[in-house]
C-alpha cells in the first residue's frame, strides 16, 4: 500500500495540490524544522488551539501511525505562534 494520496481522482487533486497550497506547505514546513515539529503536529496543535474543537480524531494505518497522533497532541501553540502560522497562511506565493 502506497500513499492514499495517489488514489485521488485527478480533479481532486487539481484542486488541492495547487501552486499556492504547495508554497504554504513549503514555508509551514520551514517553519516547523526550526522547531523540530512536524506538519502532523502543526494540525493536531493548532486543532486543539480552537476552543470549539474538542478533540481530534485521527485515522491511522499502523501502530506508528498511532504512536505520532498521540504524540503529536502534547505540543501548544504559544499566541505569538498562532500568529505567525496565520501570517505564514495567509501569505500569497507570488
Amino acid at each position: 500500500p502506497g500513499p492514499r494520496l495517489a488514489e485521488w481522482p485527478e480533479d481532486c487533486l487539481k484542486l488541492f495540490l495547487t501552486e499556492r497550497n504547495l508554497a504554504t506547505v513549503e514555508r509551514l514546513t520551514q517553519w516547523l524544522r526550526n522547531r523540530d515539529r512536524s506538519l502532523l503536529d502543526l494540525a493536531f496543535c493548532w486543532l486543539l488551539s480552537k476552543p470549539e474543537i474538542p478533540s481530534v480524531i485521527a485515522g491511522a494505518t499502523s501502530a506508528k501511525q498511532v504512536l505520532e497522533n498521540s504524540q503529536a497532541s502534547g505540543w501548544r501553540l504559544t499566541s505569538s505562534e498562532l500568529d505567525e502560522v496565520a501570517d505564514l497562511v495567509s501569505t500569497p506565493s507570488d
